[in-house]
């Protein structure tokens, strides 16, 4: 399941190699990795059929479409009959092509960079022990001199590889001036911190997960409700959609008699929301006790647990009294 769904994040695709006569329940599932995969036809933008070229998983698997419990089911088959590959897929909302989904790695791709290019060039810096960036102007040089000791600093400057680099070259007369600007300038503790808060916005990660500067034990654990609501549960439910149909009718198992879901009252983020929910559910008192359990994920009591109960003083309105609003009246008798 965690490369399934690690897939489907980075990709907004997760395919599954499935054994077995694709008639009956399968025999064992692999994930496969989105780069493993090609789409090997098309048609009008529809993928045809995809293949796997390389591995023990390898094959070429056809589109195919099935009734199933009256839906329509795109299913992907090798020629054996003996192989399927499931897919799981989001949509696209930038392209009406059927190829590819977007990946939300693409509209970061820049800040992805930018991290990874600053690391790069800082510890060129700290290797080389150069400067940041320099002129070098060539005095007296030739036109053959010039070209020549400008082609080899570019190959030594150029790009976060080449940071710091020191180069030697042969002229009449060089002058070597700061060009740039510092490490410090540029501060790359801000660029970074910038750059990983826009890779957690487009993944709807709380800031405060991942820059705590102004973090409480109470905000936390609300970031962490909201990161479960905003940023897990709609893979998960994705994923798990894409299993939960495709098992199902490999099993023969109507949707209306079962479903595949993980144990919510294991992630410890939402197990005291969920007993909140429990109280407040509790004093509504419309619910057993076994009801109220099963939602936090344990047994059912048993004995006097499928009761509804009430307070003892609590009785029906107007029971045991006169309904007559005179019965409080206090009549005087003969003698007074």
């Amino acid at each position: 399941m965690e490369t399934l769904a690690v897939n489907y994040l980075a990709t907004s695709e997760a395919f599954v190699w499935c054994a077995g006569n694709i008639r009956n329940a399968p025999l064992e599932m692999v994930p496969i990795s989105s780069d493993k995969i090609t789409v090997n036809e098309t048609s009008n933008d529809i993928p045809v059929s995809y293949a796997i070229y390389n591995g023990p998983y390898k094959g070429v698997f056809k589109r195919m479409e099935q009734r199933v419990n009256g839906k329509r089911v795109v299913r992907y088959i090798d020629a054996s009959n003996m192989a399927e590959l499931l897919v799981i897929r989001g949509v696209d909302t930038q392209s009406t092509s059927g190829l590819k989904p977007q990946s939300k790695l693409r509209p970061i791709q820049d800040e992805i960079n930018q991290v990874l290019k600053a690391n790069k060039h800082n510890l060129s810096m700290l290797a080389n022990g150069g400067r940041l960036s320099l002129v070098f102007t060539l005095k007296g040089a030739g036109q053959d001199e010039f070209e020549d000791a400008q082609q080899r600093l570019k190959e030594q400057y150029r790009g976060a590889d080449a940071a710091g680099t020191i180069s030697v070259i042969s002229a009449e007369d060089t002058k070597v001036e700061e060009f740039g600007i510092t490490p410090k300038d540029m501060d790359f503790e801000a660029m970074q911190k910038t750059a990983i808060l826009r890779v957690a916005q487009e993944f709807d990660i709380p800031g405060i997960l991942v820059n705590n500067d102004n973090s409480t034990f109470n905000n936390m654990d609300t970031a962490r409700e909201l990161m479960w609501d905003d940023a897990i549960f709609p893979v998960v439910t994705s994923v798990y959609e894409g299993l939960e149909d495709f098992l199902l009718m490999r099993f023969g198992i109507s949707d209306k008699d079962a479903d595949l879901w993980f144990d919510e009252s294991k992630v410890p983020a939402l197990r005291m929301r969920r007993v909140e929910e429990v109280k407040a559910r509790r004093e509504a008192n419309v619910e057993t006790i076994d009801e109220l359990r099963t939602v936090l994920g344990l047994d059912e009591y048993g004995d006097g647990g499928d009761k509804i109960y009430e307070a003892a003083t609590k009785v029906p309105l107007g029971t045991g009294f006169d309904s007559d609003p005179r019965r409080d009246v206090v009549k005087p008798n003969d003698d007074g």
